[in-house]
């Protein structure tokens, strides 16, 4: 269980208004992070300043505020570094829980430190590295080789080669495993994708204050310095998940990917190509965050994907993210991206509908935990997004994902809905065969 470790937190005294830190401070169960036990109990009044609490937080580390209601464990904020100390923003409260000890009740808060492991340092992305996936037991373990001069090497003795780009949400650790996992058939012999490739790479990038635009072009750019560049005669297969999908798009249709026979197959998982329906991209943070810590997806979410979900939302509290900006439907990006040439790339598109995976006790559930997320104005847009009529994957309406035009040569290829949703199309057996489903075509025998 991700917070087994409640249970062994010692009993805290009520103070009214009494903040403090407890004695213990302890790892979780796999060491994987800092749990700080605080209590900072707040009365029907309200209260009037954020409290500080005297640790430092190194480059990538995030303070998660949470809460017990009983059924559901609740993100409440965020902790921000102030000079030596932690300032303590809270988004959201829950109800206060009844106490005989105070007039107005209790709010019980705890503290996860969130460790968020790049690939690099920030000087560093945009990172086209070459990856190699292999399984230990039931791990899958990626090994990335970062070196531009060895990378290089690679790509000149390729052929056929995989490109995974991530989306607003994660890295590509997350995904390349399906490099493995994916089946397919080719011949009468089933096998994974890795054997039809003969290099793996993967672009991570910044994806909070750079654009679309620009990462699309650091992604060109990168794949010129490889050896990747126009007419280089190999066969590069782009995998992209959410907005790693428009990075790949404005590449290939602006940036000369397509005309100059850069790309010859572009495959979109959950990638919304008419836009984001949240209006706030926080609250969307904020929802799938509250879903993968109560386990209420019928596929449980890996461990690391929360992990990354959370110390994700952490960063959305910058007023200056140009990329989610770009999100929305609306945007002069996405009424740009209209007036986009036919590339003359094959595309696939796929797409998750949760309604497919969630039952009817599920979703209940998950009505009870928005309403405890939200505000009642803010959760009735919500509840229209995730419960509305129109299908879609958590994240994206179904329609936005495959809302690219059909007037260009060849048709977007859209694949039958998938019974995922938009963080586990790289997890579930329904996404990892749509995946295979996608590129068993481009395959005549194993590399």
């Amino acid at each position: 269980m991700f917070f087994q470790n409640l249970q062994n937190i010692t009993q805290l005294i009520e103070l009214g208004f009494a903040f403090f830190l407890c004695k213990q401070a302890f790892f979780d169960h796999k060491g994987s992070g800092l749990w700080l036990c605080l209590a900072y109990f707040l009365m029907r009044m309200g209260f009037s300043r954020f409290p500080r609490v005297n640790q430092a937080l190194e480059e990538g580390e995030y303070l998660l505020p949470l809460n017990y209601d009983g059924e559901f464990f609740l993100p409440l904020g965020f902790g921000v570094k102030k000079g030596e100390q932690i300032e303590i923003k809270l988004e959201r409260l829950p109800e206060p829980t009844a106490s005989s000890r105070s007039l107005g009740g209790s709010i019980k808060i705890f503290f996860k430190k969130l460790r968020s492991q790049k690939l690099g340092h920030s000087y560093e992305y945009p990172i086209l590295a070459a990856a190699l996936v292999k399984e230990e037991g039931n791990k899958i373990e990626v090994i990335y080789n970062k070196d531009f001069g060895k990378v290089k090497g690679l790509v000149a003795s390729a052929q056929r080669i995989i490109l995974y780009i991530h989306g607003v949400i994660g890295d590509t650790e997350s995904m390349v495993g399906s490099v493995l996992q994916a089946k397919v058939k080719v011949n009468g012999q089933q096998g994974p994708l890795q054997n039809y490739y003969d290099l793996v790479l993967t672009f991570d990038y910044e994806n909070l204050q750079t654009t679309i635009e620009d990462n699309a072009r650091s992604l060109k750019h990168r794949l010129e310095a490889v050896g990747l560049g126009a007419k280089h005669g190999k066969e590069l297969h782009i995998v992209a998940h959410s907005m790693g999908g428009l990075i790949a798009r404005w590449f290939i249709e602006r940036e000369a990917g397509g005309t100059n026979k850069m790309v010859q197959h572009l495959i979109m998982l959950g990638t919304p190509n008419a836009g984001s329906p949240w209006p706030v991209i926080q609250d969307l943070a904020f929802a799938l965050l509250g879903e993968g810590l109560n386990q209420i997806p019928e596929m449980v979410w890996p461990a690391k994907v929360v992990a990354n979900l959370a110390a994700k939302s952490l960063m959305f509290i910058d007023d200056n993210l140009k990329t989610l900006d770009q999100m929305q439907p609306d945007s002069p990006f996405f009424q740009s991206m209209i007036h986009n040439p036919d590339p003359k790339v094959p595309y696939s598109i796929i797409a998750g509908d949760k309604s497919l995976t969630t039952s009817l006790q599920s979703q209940d559930r998950l009505r009870r935990l928005m309403a405890k997320l939200f505000t009642p104005v803010v959760n009735k847009v919500v509840d229209g997004l995730v419960f509305g009529g129109e299908p879609n994957d958590i994240a994206v309406h179904l329609a936005s994902i495959k809302s690219v035009s059909g007037d260009r040569t060849p048709q977007p290829k859209i694949l039958p809905d998938v019974a995922c949703d938009h963080l586990t199309y790289f997890t579930t057996e329904a996404g990892l065969k749509a995946l295979a489903d996608a590129l068993n075509p481009y395959f005549k025998q194993p590399y």
